[in-house]
């Protein structure tokens, strides 16, 4: 696991599997799989991966996957929160 990155928007792992069709064609081209941050310290499951794109890039596939779930069962973070 490497270092937390401000300002850098993350992906949880787990939630990737929800909907493979969606993580495969449009977050799999941004994601670093190479680098793993624990964002939640009291989930099992709390571990991401970063989105590298632009803001505006990852914010647009944030609404992109909101008409599809809620933010409980999709989780995206940014300064270590939930978005």
């Amino acid at each position: 696991m490497r270092r937390y990155e401000r300002d850098v928007t993350y992906v949880n792992i787990a939630d990737m599997t929800k909907d493979l069709a969606f993580s495969r064609f449009a977050l799999s081209p941004f994601l670093d799989v190479d680098v793993i941050v624990h964002m939640e310290t009291n989930r099992m499951d709390g571990n991401a991966v970063p989105l590298h794109c632009p803001r505006e890039q990852a914010d647009a596939l944030i609404a992109l996957c909101r008409q599809k779930w809620h933010r409980n069962h999709f989780r995206f973070y940014r300064n270590r929160k939930r978005i």
